[in-house]
């Protein structure tokens, strides 16, 4: 059993730097051919030329051989198939990659079929004029907070990959049982999510989880007479928000069971002030076992977890609760956070460790995979290197480069 201890440093886990110029053209001889079928398909094993090609060349042609400045100009609407499933898109009418935009992400509601409504009647033209992509996923059934957390890191992926997405400016939106996942998954992906639109939800969401959300944008649309979802724990969640001084938007209609979709243009304009950015350091409870992924700079495998992350002068704080097992944690090294000529100290709970860090194209490739979403605009903050410091099993042991 691993036991947990506070961690007493606090500072900022993301550092944003200029955006780097793009190697040159989709056709630029320099471009590596092995990266852009990675790119494409992330899932599958990287080949034997991409481990050995320098971690330094992959950041130069990353830009470069992103999906979306190599494909032709996709439609302004269209489906596109993830997961056993599919998501709808609409593009605003002067979508163009030479530039990222942000995104809807809005979950439907319990109907079959219902993500149909929801994106072409509810939402209508309204994100795509204001100049958002909304993307709106497909779930059988649309218990989000169930079954869907696959169906949403996939989207996700794929629309960032697919179209130029601000990762810093992407807000989840969820409709009645969508409106329970839209509360469930921002709490759970604090990381991923700059704000959160509920409309008409039923779900408890906790204090903590609220507190997770206070840098966020929070829009809650509710009715007074919905017998689907009733409104008490709506107006519960508003009077704790008002409570701990936390900023939101709560209104609240007299009728029943609805979107609401006149409160679209008042929340497209509230959730634009909104980005992603982490205040001092990172603390969520997440779990790792169903879709690997990194958050903040590790990646562990085991049951749910209280994580805080911080990061400054090479030294990375890291406090697990672990009250059930960790089979194995890795620690990742961002390029802007990183000074690779001297050491990293890695303190993970009571357990110390001095590691002398190298950029890896395994750690690179490995993150890449592992992460929901990069910004590849900004190459100096990706993750180039990386140690593994629990082992499976859950056993420490001496870091080992990933």
């Amino acid at each position: 059993m691993i036991t947990s201890v506070v961690s007493t440093a606090a500072t900022l886990l993301i550092i944003l730097s200029p955006a780097s110029p793009p190697s040159g053209s989709p056709d630029a001889p320099a471009t590596n051919q092995a990266l852009v079928e990675f790119l494409h398909s992330p899932q599958a094993s990287p080949s034997a030329a991409l481990l050995a090609t320098p971690v330094a060349e992959l950041l130069r042609e990353l830009p470069g051989a992103m999906p979306w400045r190599r494909g032709s100009a996709p439609r302004l609407r269209g489906q596109v198939e993830v997961a056993k499933s599919f998501y709808l898109y609409h593009l605003p009418p002067d979508y163009t990659p030479h530039r990222s935009w942000p995104m809807i992400f809005s979950l439907h509601g319990n109907p079959p079929g219902h993500v149909h409504r929801v994106h072409r009647d509810y939402w209508s033209n309204d994100a795509a004029k204001a100049g958002f992509v909304l993307v709106s996923p497909a779930l059988e059934g649309g218990r989000w907070n169930r079954m869907g957390e696959t169906v949403i890191i996939q989207s996700l992926r794929d629309a960032v990959s697919r179209f130029h997405i601000d990762p810093k400016r992407i807000y989840i939106d969820g409709y009645s049982s969508g409106g329970s996942g839209a509360w469930f998954f921002s709490a759970r992906f604090a990381d991923l999510f700059a704000g959160v639109i509920v409309r008409c939800g039923i779900r408890r969401i906790s204090d903590r989880e609220l507190s997770q959300l206070r840098d966020k944008a929070i829009f809650l649309i509710h009715a007074a007479q919905d017998v689907k979802c009733p409104v008490d724990q709506a107006r519960q969640a508003a009077a704790t928000m008002a409570r701990k001084k936390i900023p939101h938007r709560y209104v609240e209609f007299p009728r029943g069971h609805d979107f609401y979709p006149s409160t679209n243009s008042d929340v497209l304009t509230y959730v634009s002030a909104f980005s992603n950015r982490f205040s001092g350091h990172l603390s969520m409870k997440t779990s790792f076992r169903t879709t690997p992924r990194i958050v903040g700079f590790i990646h562990a495998v085991g049951r749910d977890h209280d994580l805080t992350l911080s990061w400054k002068d090479n030294v990375a704080t890291i406090s697990l609760d672990a009250e059930k097992d960790i089979r194995s944690l890795d620690v990742y090294f961002r390029e802007d956070l990183t000074d690779y000529s001297r050491p990293v100290i890695i303190q993970f709970n009571d357990v110390r460790y001095e590691v002398h860090p190298a950029r890896s194209a395994s750690a690179f490739l490995t993150a890449w995979r592992l992460h929901p979403f990069f910004d590849s605009q900004h190459p100096s903050q990706l993750f180039t290197g990386g140690v593994r410091i629990v082992e499976e099993g859950g056993r420490l042991a001496h870091p080992k480069a990933l």
